[in-house]
C-alpha cells in the first residue's frame, strides 16, 4: 500500500493530465461524436482511406474517391508513414481511432513537455504548469484542424528533452533518440513544423553546449526566461 501511495505521489501530474485530456475531449471519447472542423474533414478522409486500401489488398497510390482522382500515397499528409497513425487506423474503427490519434497527441505533448521541464530543474506543479499551457494554448488550439501540424509539434519537447540527458549523461544514445525523436516530427506530413522544431533544436543544442560549463547561469536564465516566454504563449 505504501508503495502505491509513493507511486501515486510521483505520477499525480501525469494523472492530472491525462484527467484535462480527457475532459476536454470528452465529448469525443464517450458520446461517439467526431471532431471535424475546417480541414480536419480532408486529413481523416485520406487516413480512413489509405488504411482501407491497406486492408483491401489495393494499392494507396491513387483513389478515384476524392475529386476527380488523388494521388493518396503522395500526400505526406496521409500519415502513411507515421506508426502510430497507421497502428491506431488500422486495428480500430476510422472514427475511434482519429479521435483517439487527437486526444493521444495532445497527452504526448503534455508529456514530454513536463519531462523536459522537469529536466531542466523545475518543480513538479510548474512543470505541470508548463505542460498545460503548451498543449491548451494559442499554438494547438489554433491549429486544432490541422492536426498534422499537433502531430509534429508534440515530439519538439521530446528532442529537448533528449539534448538535455546527453549534456547530463554524455550518453551518445542520447543523440541517437533525438534524431529518431526529430525524425518523427516529419512523418505525419507537415514539414513546414518539422523544419521549424528541427532548427530550434539545433539552435538548443548549441545554447546548452554554450552554457553547459556554467550550469548556475544556465539555470537562472532559464528560470528568469520562462515566465516570460509563459506570457508570450498566453
Amino acid at each position: 500500500m505504501s508503495k502505491f501511495i509513493g507511486a501515486l505521489k510521483k505520477m499525480w501530474p501525469v494523472i492530472v493530465l491525462a484527467g484535462l485530456v480527457v475532459l476536454y475531449f470528452s465529448k469525443i471519447l464517450f458520446f461517439k461524436k467526431i471532431f471535424l472542423i475546417g480541414d480536419l474533414y480532408h486529413y481523416y478522409a485520406l487516413r480512413a482511406l489509405i488504411v482501407n486500401a491497406i486492408k483491401s489488398a489495393v494499392s494507396p497510390i491513387w483513389t478515384p474517391y476524392l475529386l476527380c482522382g488523388f494521388p493518396l500515397m503522395s500526400n505526406p499528409e496521409c500519415g502513411m508513414f507515421d506508426p502510430i497513425n497507421m497502428a491506431l487506423f488500422y486495428f480500430l474503427p476510422p472514427v475511434t481511432a482519429f479521435n483517439t490519434l487527437i486526444c493521444l497527441y495532445f497527452l504526448l505533448a503534455g508529456l514530454f513537455t513536463y519531462l523536459f521541464c522537469r529536466s531542466i530543474r523545475l518543480d513538479s506543479f510548474s512543470s505541470l504548469f508548463s505542460a498545460i499551457i503548451f498543449i491548451f494554448g494559442g499554438a494547438f488550439g489554433a491549429r486544432l484542424m490541422h492536426i498534422n501540424m499537433i502531430m509534429s509539434m508534440a515530439f519538439m519537447p521530446l528532442t529537448f528533452l533528449t539534448i538535455n540527458l546527453f549534456f547530463k549523461t554524455r550518453k551518445i544514445k542520447f543523440i541517437f533518440l533525438s534524431g529518431l525523436s526529430m525524425g518523427f516530427s516529419f512523418l505525419p506530413g507537415n514539414p513546414q513544423v518539422a523544419v521549424y522544431a528541427a532548427f530550434a533544436s539545433m539552435c538548443y543544442f548549441f545554447f546548452s553546449a554554450f552554457f553547459e560549463k556554467d550550469e548556475k547561469r544556465f539555470s537562472n536564465l532559464y528560470r528568469n526566461l520562462f515566465p516570460a516566454l509563459l506570457i508570450l504563449k498566453i
